[in-house]
């Protein structure tokens, strides 16, 4: 395959971009959950340049397919291995570990709102919108232990779901999100429905939002995982997206994080 024909990849290290016109190899999976999402990227032939770069440059990203974020992450481990005559530098990418591992010991008074508490004790990550009615505490709370457990907390206290994706942590509830969007049906590949009020759908990799509100055909559902596996250069080349009915959801079925 030419150079010019290398399927759309493109890697970033803070903002700078790396490893243009080499292989590249992304897989992993983003899921509408306040866990650590991971990543693996492997790229054939690293020049010293952009391993100096790698190595100092605490994050990563990767675009796909319309320069849609396919996954970003802290870098967690990077080694090189030899394959035959190439050198494969694969990196170990994990999205809120840092939120994951931070923990809190905070108080707030009565009269205080979810959101506002929300928006206070998130640490270690980037706070996202917190779409769902707001509500105030009659009394006053006490949070400790980890960060995510007690933002799962706040989220089942509004019937909302608390994620983080890309680095930052959101809560929404049914049929509200921080945004909205379209998937053309041209990039659909292969779509299924497995099981009442879920639709599984193979597209081309591109970087859909996890927890976007979805329309699909005629249907609008929550887009709670995305799972891809892409080689910009041969092998596979695709992305399974799990869309979710959420007026089939049981209530509280979605509810914490």
């Amino acid at each position: 395959m030419a150079l010019n024909e290398l399927r759309p990849l493109k890697i970033k290290v803070g903002s700078k971009i790396i490893a243009e016109e080499l292989r590249i190899r992304v897989q992993g999976s983003k899921n509408m959950t306040l866990l650590p999402d991971f990543f693996v990227v492997e790229i054939y032939n690293l020049g010293d340049d952009d391993m100096y770069t790698l190595n100092n440059g605490g994050k990563l990203s990767v675009t796909g397919q319309d320069g849609g974020l396919l996954c970003s992450g802290e870098i967690d481990d990077i080694y090189t291995k030899i394959v035959q005559t190439n050198r494969i530098t694969s990196i170990s990418v994990v999205d809120g570990k840092s939120f994951w591992a931070t923990r809190i010991n905070k108080s707030f008074g009565g009269g205080s709102s979810v959101k506002t508490t929300f928006e206070s004790i998130v640490s270690g990550a980037y706070r996202g919108a917190f779409c769902a009615s707001d509500v105030r505490m009659t009394r006053g709370q006490t949070y400790t232990g980890r960060v995510a457990e007690n933002v799962s907390m706040l989220a089942k206290s509004v019937h909302g779901r608390a994620y983080i994706t890309n680095g930052t942590v959101y809560i929404s509830t049914k049929g509200m999100a921080a945004e909205t969007i379209t998937i053309d049906e041209s990039d659909v590949i292969n779509q299924d429905d497995s099981a009442t009020g879920l639709k599984i759908v193979q597209v081309s990799v591109k970087g859909y939002p996890i927890g976007a509100l979805t329309v699909l055909g005629r249907r609008k559902y929550r887009l709670v995982s995305q799972k891809f596996s892409a080689d910009n250069y041969e092998g596979p080349w695709e992305s399974h997206l799990i869309l979710v009915i959420e007026e089939d959801v049981s209530y509280g079925g979605m509810e914490g994080g």
